[in-house]
């Protein structure tokens, strides 16, 4: 009964603590500039995005702009609010805390349906046959671009399936360890119920 009390008198115990906040803020600026890096080398690349010249019937390179420039932000937020606590201290924490969070799930939701157009835009195409001929620039992509995007998706692919995988795996881990707590919660209750010696009335 205690330990049951001692939970409840504590409600911040499931926050994470100052570190994992860091830890996560890290993670998420990682990701937003391993996005950058890949899709402006690929705007950038003379093969494939020319700086936003390359052939292509879909706007594929005004794609890789905007989802560089947004990661790249995406990036630069937990570094920027992180300073800012520098200089601001504990009282400001937990607001910078809770804007950096919402940066990152509005970076995040964005990145994710932002994705989902370039995919529409990638393959509403099809890459152009060599050698090129400008009259069917109208409803083709640069082989080059073509490849470059579709072999970035594909290792996005494999990274969301990983990440669901990891995901299912710890929430039925969680599922199991919460029914086994349970479970041995009932038999402690039980055992103590039988031990408890009968009173004969007064």
């Amino acid at each position: 009964m205690a330990e049951v009390e001692g939970e409840i008198s504590n409600p911040h115990a499931t926050m994470p603590s100052q570190k994992q906040q860091e830890q996560g803020m890290q993670g998420s600026g990682c990701a937003g500039l391993l996005v950058f890096i890949v899709t402006i080398a690929i705007y950038q690349n003379p093969a494939a995005g020319k700086g936003g010249d390359a052939v292509c019937s879909q706007d594929v390179t005004g794609y890789l702009f905007i989802a560089a420039w947004v990661a790249l932000g995406q990036f630069l937020a937990p570094m920027g609010l992180g300073i800012l606590n520098c200089f601001t201290g504990a009282a400001c924490e937990k607001p910078i805390f809770v804007l950096n969070a919402i940066s990152q799930v509005g970076a995040g939701v964005f990145g994710f349906v932002w994705f989902i157009i370039g995919n529409f835009r990638l393959y509403a195409t099809k890459p152009c046959e060599l050698p090129f001929d400008p009259k069917q620039s109208a409803d083709c992509c640069s082989a080059d671009l073509y490849g470059a995007v579709h072999g970035w998706f594909v290792f996005n692919y494999v990274m969301f399936g990983i990440l669901l995988c990891c995901c299912c795996t710890c929430c039925l881990g969680l599922a199991m360890g919460g029914a086994s707590g349970a479970m041995a919660s009932i038999y402690r209750n039980e055992g103590k119920t039988e031990k408890t010696p009968l009173q004969s009335p007064a």
